[in-house]
């Protein structure tokens, strides 16, 4: 079994919003729908290492944009801010907690 998205039809895939969140959540449903039907067990040896590699190469992007999301996140919510960072608004005692 290859991964490849199957041909489109005309309009069947929605153009990304201009929110980030939305695009995120597009590409989301896109790889869950592209893994939903992988049989891992049933890929020949180097389909299996493929595929593999493939996730691998996806995970180490989703984990670096994680990592900057949280920090950026974590900054934000500071307690050193007072009333404005984003643990205190969001009723937390800390960035950890707020995280979390």
């Amino acid at each position: 079994m290859t991964l490849t998205a199957p041909p489109a039809a005309a309009g069947s895939i929605p153009e990304p919003e201009g929110s980030r969140v939305a695009v995120i959540d597009q590409a989301g449903a896109i790889l869950a729908g592209a893994l939903d039907g992988v049989r891992f067990g049933q890929l020949d040896d180097s389909e299996a290492v493929a595929v593999l590699a493939a996730l691998e190469r996806l995970g180490r992007k989703v984990d670096g944009a994680r990592l900057r999301s949280t920090t950026d996140i974590g900054a934000r919510a500071e307690t050193d801010l007072g009333n404005g960072s984003l643990a205190y608004k969001n009723g937390c005692r800390d960035r950890v907690e707020f995280i979390t």
